[in-house]
């Protein structure tokens, strides 16, 4: 009993620091919507996405694969040395690419510019802002490898609040164009870039530049195993991405803006949940197959469970409240995309809940077909795009989104059974998703049959509580099987 309670306590620990960073981002995140969707027309708010959108495709080219680089090699046997000659070959290929892939933006975004028809010098700072922004993730990247929590929150934090920060005091100062949105958050990462360096040379033994370059064997093995996630980190921009580029195409800047904000209204919560889920339960999960020779089935069955119950009440109460979210977080020129909004958070959550079986397909070792799926999604969301935004406007982007998730989901799940020993828990999700769904049939019953106005009561706060107030007794009604599922947990 005592080992289960200084389990939890540490995991409790662990969870808080997760939720800590996480919820800090997100929160950093909706302030950005709120404030800058009022400074910014739709035109700027639109096509500045655009312009940081391709630079995020860019760094995560860079980003990505350095980053699963790390926490693959970090913890080899051979000190400080090992440490060493990783990071000598790590900043050696970040700068390299960096100014590599800046100079090929600077062609795409002075194309993007003109037919925008903006004048935008922004783009001519992109090569810098690769390097640091690819420096802060390495950072992030090495900090949550060598378990030091506190200042991958503080970093993750601090980027997400400087941002919109960086873009409204550009605003004020200067004026409401593209440049002064680009410029700000250009200028938030190169701050925490700087900062991420500075943390980096902490892990070193000898100047970063001073270390020599490891050997050709070496150089080849890292390469090896980061290189692939090129392609994936690319499908993955493709997926949650590329809809705003095919709305901008049909449709224009306004619009586009429009489902941006809509998007990241949708997004953020699931994110959150994500972010905050996925780190905490993947050490357990990767211990667990250490232990038992590879074998992990109950601990990945364990996180399906505990995901359904803690995931399926915040879809429901997402569904019910969309429209009160769109309202309080974006000013009224956007609120258009509150239909879009929730074709967005689905997809999100299909998303984060395949995302779940990804540890089965590590474990494995069979991170190729892992790419595979992830590419086929990729190009449905692409061919679905190009068919349903011309004819249904911006929904038409969200329903390719969510349609393309919803394939991901099913093909991550099916085939992650296959790599790995683990049982999906439909029971689980069958009860989880009863009692989510009788807690938003009762609000939506209350808002309107009772509410909708007549009393003078504001909507939102009691619609808020008669879900929660359902959610509670269905949750209590269903307390055998959620006491069933807890138990399994706390046996994993």
């Amino acid at each position: 009993m005592n080992i289960v309670k200084e389990k939890w306590n540490r995991i409790g620990l662990e969870a808080a620091w997760l939720v800590a960073g996480q919820g800090l981002t997100a929160l950093g995140g909706l302030a950005a919507i709120r404030i800058l969707t009022g400074h910014y027309t739709r035109e700027v708010y639109g096509i500045s996405w655009l312009f940081i959108n391709g630079a995020g495709l860019a760094v995560l080219l860079l980003a990505d694969p350095m980053g699963q680089a790390l926490n693959r090699f970090y913890h080899e046997d051979g000190g400080q040395e090992q440490i060493d000659r990783l990071l000598a070959l790590i900043w050696r290929l970040e700068i390299f690419l960096a100014l590599c892939v800046g100079a090929v933006y600077l062609i795409a975004a002075s194309l993007m510019g003109k037919l925008a028809g903006t004048e935008s010098v922004a783009y001519f700072v992109m090569p810098v802002y690769f390097l640091f922004l690819s420096a802060m993730n390495a950072a992030q990247a090495l900090l949550n490898t060598s378990r030091r929590r506190v200042r991958r929150v503080v970093l993750l934090a601090a980027e997400a609040w400087l941002k919109p920060a960086g873009a409204l005091i550009l605003c004020l100062l200067w004026k409401p164009n593209v440049n002064s949105f680009v410029l700000g958050y250009a200028s938030a990462s190169i701050i925490t870039g700087s900062v991420g360096i500075f943390w980096i040379k902490g892990f070193s033994g000898k100047p970063l530049l001073r270390m020599p370059m490891p050997d050709g064997d070496y150089i080849r093995r890292v390469l090896s195993y980061s290189l692939p996630w090129i392609g994936f980190s690319s499908c993955s921009w493709v997926l949650s991405i590329s809809g705003r580029y095919f709305v901008g195409w049909y449709l224009g800047a306004a619009l586009t803006g429009t489902y941006v904000a809509s998007y990241q209204v949708g997004a953020a919560l699931f994110q959150f949940l994500g972010g905050s889920f996925g780190p905490l339960v993947q050490p357990i999960i990767f211990q667990r197959a250490g232990k038992n020779g590879g074998s992990c089935g109950g601990a990945i069955t364990a996180a399906f469970r505990a995901f359904a119950w803690i995931s399926l009440p915040v879809l429901s109460a997402f569904i019910v409240m969309h429209g009160w979210l769109v309202r309080w977080l974006a000013a009224p020129a956007y609120w258009g995309g509150a239909k879009v909004t929730v074709w967005i958070g689905l997809g999100v959550y299909f998303w984060v809940l395949g995302d779940r079986a990804r540890d089965s397909f590590l474990i494995a070792r069979k991170t190729g077909a892992m790419m595979k799926i992830n590419a086929l999604a990729a190009l449905l969301n692409v061919i679905l795009n190009i068919i349903l935004v011309p004819r249904e406007g911006i929904t038409g982007a969200g329903m390719a989104l969510c349609l393309s998730y919803l394939v991901y989901m099913i093909l991550m799940i099916r085939f992650g059974l296959r790599a790995s020993e683990w049982k999906f828990p439909a029971g689980s999700f069958l009860a989880a998703g009863a009692v989510s769904a009788a807690a938003a049939i009762f609000a939506e019953i209350v808002h309107r049959a009772v509410i909708d106005g007549k009393f003078g009561i504001p909507s939102a706060p009691l619609v808020a509580m008669s879900f929660i107030l359902a959610l509670a007794i269905s949750a209590w009604l269903c307390r055998p099987l959620l006491k069933k599922d807890i138990g399994t947990m706390n046996r994993i």
